[in-house]
């Protein structure tokens, strides 16, 4: 890595520690000197930028980005060389992804995985108004916020990274984009060939997932196996105390026919925010997560955040949005340094 603490990027961004790495490149922490607030940096591997069509797909990406507007998707600062560098400057997310949060609670209380599958509709709603296809969706990629606010947000992260991994691909003979047990089943026959009904059905097999409490295929490690099942068999009948309309969404959404899906994120989402009342707007005081701070009660919300772990004041290490790099990796190395 040629970056590193101290370093002071374009007069601005400088670089205070570095927070992970993954198969793609590196996680920092840095701070904008001129607006005086955390970022998140993070970088190819040498190797990679050296690969020019991965460097142009890399920045290209990040300027798309950019354009997205929406609080779901973690914003973009800026985008730049560095001394060979391909270099992302964004917003720097605390929190924990869904991955973790499922570690603890595989089936989450209902509330919330409606709540969370609105908040990942609406991002992708922007995202594909802007011809962005995430290809990735996984609860790696999925962050619960923790913030100011009572309630939950969420963010998606990595938007991008697949395209550029599809043009690492191309560099490297059977490998694989993305993760298989997520994917639809074009993606895994064909990645060139997806469009934004492909993140439809990702999210689908996420909330199937968290409505059945493990992962789809769970019983299959061998990645052919995972790819067939992708491919030519229907996710399993989900439980029957799951509520009908929910079985129907996920069901369409995770149809192997791209046609027999939701069209777009916007018509799963009218098709939610539709058929259920939405939460309190305030929690219960001693669930509220902002250093402690009260707030007035609303208890019909308060417990299923408290049964999901997302309610209590906790000293909580910073996870940011990666390249290539699993955010359960950022926690692991967060809570060695706080050991240390």
């Amino acid at each position: 890595m040629r970056i590193g603490p101290g370093d002071i990027l374009y007069e601005r961004w400088k670089i205070k520690r570095l927070v992970g790495q993954g198969g793609m490149g590196y996680v920092l922490e840095g701070w904008d000197l001129l607006l005086h607030r955390r970022v998140a940096i993070k970088t190819l591997h040498d190797v990679l930028c050296a690969l020019p069509q991965v460097h142009d797909r890399f920045l290209t990406e990040a300027r798309a980005l950019a354009r997205i507007d929406a609080a779901e998707v973690v914003s973009i600062y800026d985008a730049f060389d560095w001394e060979g560098l391909s270099i992302v400057v964004m917003e720097y997310v605390e929190g924990e992804p869904l991955s973790a949060l499922l570690e603890r609670m595989p089936q989450p209380p209902l509330p919330f995985v409606r709540a969370l599958t609105c908040g990942v509709l609406r991002g992708l709603r922007a995202a594909h108004g802007c011809g962005i296809v995430h290809r990735d969706i996984k609860p790696d990629n999925i962050m619960v916020v923790r913030d100011d606010d009572p309630l939950p947000q969420f963010r998606i992260l990595d938007f991008g990274v697949a395209q550029v991994q599809d043009e690492v691909r191309h560099t490297r003979t059977g490998s694989v984009v993305g993760t298989v047990r997520y994917m639809s089943p074009e993606q895994v026959n064909d990645s060139s060939a997806i469009d934004a009904r492909s993140d439809i059905y990702s999210l689908g097999v996420v909330m199937w997932e968290m409505l059945a409490g493990t992962p789809p295929w769970s019983h299959t490690t061998k990645d052919f196996e995972l790819r067939s099942h992708v491919v030519h068999h229907p996710l399993p009948p989900l439980p029957a105390s799951v509520p009908e309309d929910l079985r129907a969404l996920v069901a369409r959404m995770t149809d192997k026919a791209p046609d027999g899906r939701p069209k777009s994120a916007s018509e799963a989402l009218r098709y939610l925010e539709h058929r259920h009342v939405a939460p309190p707007t305030r929690l219960h005081p001693r669930l509220c997560w902002a250093h402690e701070r009260p707030c007035s009660s609303a208890p019909s919300w308060s417990p299923w955040l408290g049964q999901c772990g997302l309610g209590t004041a906790v000293s909580r290490p910073p996870v940011m949005a990666s390249s290539g790099l699993s955010s359960r990796s950022c926690t692991r190395h967060a809570r060695r340094e706080r050991g240390s």
